[in-house]
């Protein structure tokens, strides 16, 4: 952790994790604490206290047999907070399995809700975001290196239409915003083939 105003490192590295840390969101708890969530390849994502830099509570443990590469945190309609892990397997899966899934969690609890969602794409290292769009309804949207951009509805957990597709490369992350017209749009960040870097907001999202 470093201090903005500084530039300065505060305290030590801490441990909490076995494997990668693959993404962190920071946000606040129920009682306004400010506090981290991460995920890592060790199949698990954590709650920390960003003044204590401590864990709070036990490990999510996502399943035992893949690995977080992505995390958001957002809310469903009724302001239920919750936190989706994008994972993929440690092992082949068998024809036809999607390798890429999506699972929501309480934030609050550390509980899973409901079952968990297909990426309804070939990706092998997704990424995820939330956003809401025109009329406010909140959605789950992921994309990976599949170049396939998918919006959900969060509270249901099903597809808005069918998949964005038409990049022409891997998407490696996703950013949300609003333009000056209110639209809300969603651009992901694509490794190029020519030169295996660099971004390319190539999707608009409109509700």
């Amino acid at each position: 952790m470093w201090n903005l105003n500084t530039g300065k490192l505060i305290g030590k590295p801490w441990w909490g994790h076995c494997s990668t840390v693959m993404e962190i969101e920071v946000t606040k708890s129920a009682d306004g604490k400010p506090i981290f969530v991460t995920g890592s390849t060790d199949s698990r994502m954590r709650i920390w206290s960003l003044d204590t830099r401590r864990p709070i509570g036990k490990p999510f443990n996502t399943c035992f047999t893949c690995m977080v590469y992505g995390i958001a945190i957002g809310a469903r309609s009724d302001g239920q907070r919750i936190v989706i892990s994008a994972e993929i397997p440690y092992f082949p899966l068998d024809e036809g399995s999607p390798p890429a899934t999506l699972r929501i969690w309480s934030l609050e609890s550390g509980r899973p809700l409901g079952e968990a969602l297909t990426h309804e794409g070939d990706a092998h290292h997704p990424v995820v975001v939330t956003a809401k769009d025109g009329d406010g309804t909140p959605v789950i949207i992921s994309g990976g290196d599949d170049r396939n951009v998918v919006a959900r509805n969060l509270d249901s957990g099903r597809p808005l239409g069918g998949s964005f597709t038409g990049h022409t490369g891997d998407i490696s992350a996703l950013a949300v915003g609003t333009r000056e017209d209110g639209t809300p749009s969603s651009s992901p960040a694509v490794s190029t083939p020519r030169s295996g870097c660099g971004a390319s907001p190539e999707h608009t999202y409109a509700a």
